[in-house]
C-alpha cells in the first residue's frame, strides 16, 4: 500500500507491504526514517526552514516548517517505539530552481536548518540526495528502510 506524503504532511507506519512516496520535491525537504528495532518508517515534507515566517501557520501545520515539523515527526516516531539510537534518516530535496534567482536561498536553508534541528535532537543525515536544481521523488519501504530517490527520470537507491 503506498502512502503519498504531500508538502506540509507527514507520515508514518511500519506494516510490510507499505510505501511511503513524497513525490515533486523541490526547494522542499523529504526526511525520511526508519527504525528496524521498532519497524517504523515515514516521511516528512516541509516547504520552509522557520516557523517564524507564520507562527499561526505553524501552529495549525508543524510539517510545513523545517522547525517545527522536524521535532513533530520525531514525538511521532518515537510514540510508535522508535528510538534515536536507532533511527536512520534520509534527507532529499533543497533544490534551486534553474529559473529562479533563489534571493532567499530557501534550498539551501532548508538543508541547513534540517540538519541543525536533527543535530540539536541527536539525529545527523546517513543518507541523501540534495542540492542541484531537480526536482525529487523520494520513496522508503516500511518494511525493509530501502529508499529510492526519482531525479531526472532516473530512479536509484539511496
Amino acid at each position: 500500500m503506498a502512502h503519498v506524503v504531500g508538502v506540509g504532511d507527514m507520515r508514518l507506519g511500519g506494516r510490510p507491504g507499505e510505501v511511503f512516496v513524497a513525490p515533486h520535491i523541490g526547494a522542499g525537504i523529504a526526511i525520511a526514517l526508519y527504525d528496524a528495532t521498532a519497524n517504523v518508517a515515514g516521511i516528512l515534507h516541509f516547504m520552509l526552514p522557520a516557523s517564524e515566517a507564520n507562527p499561526h501557520r505553524a501552529i495549525d501545520n508543524p510539517a510545513l516548517f523545517a522547525d517545527t515539523g522536524i521535532p513533530a515527526f520525531l514525538r511521532a516516531a518515537m510514540a510508535l517505539g522508535a528510538s534515536r539510537q536507532h533511527m536512520r534518516i534520509t534527507m532529499v530535496g533543497g533544490a534551486r530552481p534553474v529559473d529562479a534567482t533563489d534571493f532567499f536561498a530557501i534550498g539551501a536553508r532548508n538543508q541547513a536548518t534540517a540538519r541543525r534541528v536533527l543535530w540539536d535532537n541527536l539525529l545527523s543525515v546517513d543518507r541523501e540526495h540534495a542540492g542541484g536544481t531537480l526536482t525529487r521523488t523520494l520513496r522508503i519501504d516500511a518494511g525493509t528502510g530501502r529508499a529510492w530517490v526519482r531525479c531526472d527520470g532516473e530512479e536509484s537507491e539511496l
